[in-house]
């Protein structure tokens, strides 16, 4: 997968980044809720959960050291498509397992 996002295909630019950000997420989630037995390993593999909810809200669940290696991308550059594409960041350092 990582060297399928290393294509020219999957590169960011400033006119594509955010329809190639979400592209790369329809992918990792297909193919991380296409083994139900495997999902959460698959999910900490890639460094991103998409975990279960209940309300229109939009939750995922990053390892940013992870989700660079996969995707070979800096942090600022995920951490800003992310917040382009309405993801606020939380720190976990608030929140207690059953809130994740």
């Amino acid at each position: 997968m990582q060297k399928m996002f290393d294509t020219k295909q999957y590169k960011f630019n400033c006119h594509r980044k955010l329809n190639v950000l979400s592209e790369i997420f329809h992918k990792v989630r297909a193919f991380i809720k296409g083994d139900l037995e495997r999902e959460l390993i698959h999910g900490i593999a890639c460094g991103i959960l998409f975990p279960e909810q209940d309300s229109n809200q939009h939750v995922i669940i990053k390892n940013i050291a992870r989700l660079k290696l996969l995707l070979n991308r800096s942090k600022s550059s995920i951490n800003g498509s992310l917040l382009q594409l309405g993801y606020e960041t939380i720190s976990h350092m608030h929140l207690t397992f059953s809130q994740i």
